[in-house]
């Protein structure tokens, strides 16, 4: 199956439509900064690198970031700090990028029964 055609099925699966502004705009690529963790940024790149050669679409990608957010409390990261930035590149793809501020781990001191 050539490129066009397979393009043209991932369009027609995720509904792009042609109303879309950014409708055919590829993600060409996903960076994640501010994550030194090796475990949690395998696991961010794990979630992130799913939606990559993809169709550009903002309800996608907010459902990611709910996703990146959630898999973060399971780590005890709950006041993380998330921006999403997205570059448009001249070949009608796009570039996200994650910037995140993890911040502290929230830990339990004491508990009363």
């Amino acid at each position: 199956m050539g490129y066009l055609k397979r393009l043209l099925l991932i369009i027609l699966i995720f509904g792009c439509h042609n109303n879309d502004e950014r409708c055919g705009t590829i993600i060409q690529k996903v960076e994640i900064n501010g994550v030194d963790n090796n475990a949690i940024y395998e696991n961010i790149k794990t979630i992130t690198s799913k939606i990559e050669k993809y169709p550009f679409m903002e309800n996608k990608v907010n459902e990611q970031v709910n996703l990146l957010m959630n898999m973060l409390k399971s780590y005890g990261y709950y006041f993380v700090k998330l921006e999403t930035l997205i570059n448009e590149n001249n070949n009608n793809s796009v570039d996200l990028i994650y910037n995140f501020e993890l911040g502290d781990i929230a830990k339990i001191k004491k508990i009363k029964f």
